[in-house]
């Protein structure tokens, strides 16, 4: 490995570090209660050391949305791309793992996932973790297509089921008067009926 691998390896760790850190805090006590100066002392590192990472502490939301995409995608590629073959349903259960795991989100927590996805600064760092995410998934899907147990474009497929995701927790995550399980429950009613329609085997 160069020099240069290494320092970049080294400057990675230390932005998921600084990361990870401010997560655990913003999700214990809430972004706005979180000084830039806590988050440095529970990280180990300099108030130069974060700025020189993220100029401005809200700045830190686009990496929080990122690695939540990127934890999405480690997960597609262990439940689907290790698959021997790929069914609907796979994706269906994937996404509601997906679910499971917000549904274990705090308040403070899911005020957390609402300002990441609706601050200006984190959209474009999130729309390009999204892109990548489909992606993958559309890829994951083609042999269903070519196999003839797919109706339409993967690309298309991946694109929907993901809005239907994200429109499904938004939903969620602005209704606090929602019970528990709701984001499951209804989840997988709709996750379930967009796959029957893109099935070719289902009759309509």
């Amino acid at each position: 490995m160069t020099s240069l691998n290494l320092r970049e390896k080294q400057k990675r760790n230390t932005q998921l570090e600084i990361t990870k850190t401010a997560m655990s805090l913003f999700t214990g006590h809430g972004f706005d209660n979180v000084p830039v100066a806590l988050i440095c002392e529970r990280a180990g590192i300099s108030r130069a050391t974060f700025f020189n990472y993220f100029p401005q502490k809200h700045m830190i939301l686009a990496a929080v949305g990122t690695s939540r995409i990127e934890a999405m995608q480690s997960l597609l590629h262990s439940h689907l791309t290790l698959r021997h073959k790929v069914k609907l349903r796979h994706v269906v259960s994937l996404f509601l793992e997906f679910c499971e795991e917000n549904e274990q989100m705090g308040e403070q927590s899911r005020g957390l996932a609402l300002q990441v996805l609706m601050h200006p600064v984190s959209r474009s760092s999130y729309v390009e973790s999204t892109k990548r995410f489909t992606a993958a998934l559309a890829e994951a899907l083609s042999e269903l297509r070519g196999s003839g147990l797919l109706r339409g474009d993967p690309a298309v497929v991946a694109e929907s089921m993901f809005s239907l995701y994200v429109g499904t927790t938004l939903e969620w995550l602005m209704d606090p008067s929602l019970k528990r399980g709701w984001l499951s429950k209804t989840m997988k009613v709709r996750l379930q009926l967009a796959a029957d329609g893109f099935d070719p085997g289902k009759r309509r």
